[in-house]
């Protein structure tokens, strides 16, 4: 496997071709770990394998503790399964309310089943469909974290927090 241990946000701008759940978890909390003010998400349910782990929980934890009023959003499509199956990171989300938010996406955007992580509007990866692992991933790519941002702003905009993940917060 690939050795991406020295990746960091805002320096290579290498297009990486991803192509297992590994590498795109190794991707994901890379990133997290590096980012320093926001994290912004799109999962259809919250992709168990990248986030159900405490190895991201930690990363999110260093980022909320920065002091740096960092802002995490979350899109998932399908919050019945999540709550179904049980996620880490929504208990972790309804702890850290004032730093982390998460909505389900709006009837209009159901169909929507790709996958996105922007990290600091500079590093992304990238899934065409949410159910595989092939993906795209990028350190230093301003131009394209707008283009995946715009997206995400109109969804999010549109988006509402959803019932089934409040009930989850204890």
């Amino acid at each position: 496997m690939h050795d991406y241990s020295t990746y960091r946000i805002g320096e290579q701008q290498e297009l990486l071709q991803l192509d297992s759940w590994e590498k795109n978890r190794t991707i994901a909390l890379l990133m997290a770990q590096q980012c320093h003010r926001n994290l912004d998400i799109i999962s259809r349910q919250l992709d168990p394998p990248l986030f159900n782990n405490p190895e991201f929980l930690e990363a999110l934890h260093g980022l909320i503790g920065e002091g740096h009023r960092p802002r995490v959003r979350i899109i998932v499509l399908d919050p019945k399964a999540i709550v179904s199956h049980g996620h880490l990171l929504v208990d972790f989300v309804g702890k850290h309310s004032s730093f982390i938010e998460m909505r389900k996406a709006s009837e209009e955007f159901q169909s929507y089943n790709e996958f996105l992580l922007v990290a600091d509007e500079i590093a992304w990866l990238h899934r065409n469909s949410a159910a595989r692992y092939e993906a795209e991933a990028n350190f230093n790519d301003r131009r394209q974290s707008r283009l995946y941002l715009d997206k995400f702003s109109t969804m999010w905009n549109l988006a509402a927090p959803d019932a089934n993940l409040r009930s989850m917060k204890l």
